[in-house]
C-alpha cells in the first residue's frame, strides 16, 4: 500500500474511533501511526547495502506476528498518553 492511502486510512480509522475524545486531533494520531509503520525501510537501507536485503527485512520481520504485536502494544500506549496529555491540555496540538 502507497504512503499516502495510508495515512488517509489511517486518519480516516482513528477519526471515527477517536473523534469524541479528541475531535480533529484524531485525524493528524491516526495519520503519523500509520506512516510510523513504514519507517522500518530506512533501518533496512542502513543496516543493508542491497536493496533485495533492505525489502527482505521489511517484509521479513517487520511484518511477522511478533512484531505487529509489539508495534500494537507501543502503539496503544503511546496514543493514549497522547490523548491523556492533549486532554490535559499539557500537549497543544492545534
Amino acid at each position: 500500500m502507497d504512503s499516502l492511502t495510508k495515512i488517509v486510512l489511517g486518519a480516516a480509522c482513528s477519526k471515527i474511533v477517536l473523534s469524541k475524545k479528541v475531535g480533529n486531533k484524531a485525524l493528524l494520531f491516526g495519520a503519523i501511526g500509520c506512516t510510523i509503520t513504514d519507517l522500518d525501510v530506512f533501518i533496512g537501507k542502513l543496516l543493508y547495502t542491497n536493496k533485495i536485503q533492505a525489502m527482505a527485512f521489511h517484509r521479513g520481520f517487520m511484518h511477522s506476528l511478533l512484531c505487529a504485536v509489539l508495534a500494537l502494544l507501543f502503539s496503544v500506549d503511546l496514543l493514549t498518553s497522547s490523548i491523556t496529555l492533549v486532554q490535559e491540555e499539557k500537549l497543544p496540538i492545534f
